[in-house]
């Protein structure tokens, strides 16, 4: 994908050499340090100070969102037909990652500060809000809850190992997936506004 993305979406002084990276890089410094130190604290609060917060609060919330839902979430989980089950992971996996590290580094390249600055500032402003219920309020994922295996764990095996060295699973709420997905739509509007201007 990131390869058919750079063919087709990149401009095209990028292939001819005429774009400097280094300046690039130079001019959107604080953008960049903004987003790889999120996603170092985010490392840092899953794999360490979590853990710690969670055996000091020592409640999972989970039973209060049980209480409010019932077994729906249960249910919905445990009846995916196959056709959509592919679908979501393809989906999970592949686009929701690959939009999510293909859009700074698109705005990088293309030059659209505006762009960067919305999303390193809303990625920000996303997680200062979403850690303090990841380290005061415990709520583990359904899977966990009721001790099932996941859709994806289903598809790939082993996977859930990987990916709870990048999230644990009582960062449940509020949900940084979505508020991801609308920070890089909103990023990526500004782009095109930008350049049609």
């Amino acid at each position: 994908m990131i390869l058919l993305s750079i063919v087709f979406f990149f401009p095209r002084n990028f292939f001819k050499g005429k774009i400097n990276i280094i300046k690039r890089i130079k001019e959107n410094f604080i953008y960049l340090a903004i987003i790889v130190g999120v996603v170092c604290l985010h490392l840092l609060e899953v794999n360490i100070i979590d853990p710690i917060t969670t055996d000091m609060i020592g409640h999972d919330f989970a039973n209060s969102i049980q209480a409010i839902e019932g077994d729906f979430v249960y249910w919905f989980s445990q009846n995916w037909t196959p056709v959509l089950v592919y679908f979501f992971v393809i989906i999970y996996i592949g686009v929701y990652s690959f939009t999510l590290w293909f859009s700074p580094v698109y705005f990088l390249f293309t030059n659209n500060k505006k762009a960067m600055k919305t999303l390193a500032y809303g990625l920000l402003l996303i997680y200062a809000i979403a850690l303090p219920f990841y380290l005061f309020l415990p709520i583990t994922n359904v899977y966990t809850y009721y001790n099932v295996s996941s859709a994806l764990e289903s598809v790939i095996p082993t996977i859930e190992s990987f990916f709870y060295t990048t999230t644990t699973q009582n960062n449940c709420l509020p949900s940084l997936h979505t508020a991801m997905t609308i920070l890089v739509a909103y990023s990526t509007n500004l782009f095109f506004i930008f350049c049609n201007d």
